[in-house]
């Protein structure tokens, strides 16, 4: 295990300025580094050093992590939620646009003339 300014330094880089990354690592940071082992906390920092794009394709599951890092990313993406094809990995599915009827609401009623 690491001290507190470690977990201070995981926490600041686990924030990368693209929402989808963040809502995948930080809170991971947060609840989960500080129960892994040594050498996993070592890959997880490593992890920390990919390009932003990288590691989202890691993460979606859209690209095979390298083995060095497979093991971590494996780990991030089970505490988020097993990642579809073309999801982000553990957020929540994107609303369907409702269809044309749907979204109009019922047909107006037509008027008879009087």
């Amino acid at each position: 295990m690491h001290d507190r300014r470690d977990l201070e330094r995981v926490l600041w880089r686990s924030r990368r300025g693209m929402l989808e990354l963040d809502l995948l690592l930080v809170d991971f940071a947060r609840r989960r580094y500080p129960h892994l082992d040594d050498a996993q906390q070592d890959a997880y920092r490593e992890l920390l050093r990919e390009d932003d794009w990288v590691l989202l394709d890691w993460l979606r599951g859209r690209v095979v992590p390298e083995p060095r890092l497979a093991k971590i990313v494996a780990t991030v993406v089970a505490f988020n939620g097993s990642p579809q094809p073309g999801s982000a990995g553990g957020l929540p599915p994107r609303k369907e646009e409702p269809s044309a009827g749907e979204r109009e609401g019922p047909a107006p009623r037509k008027e008879e003339p009087s």
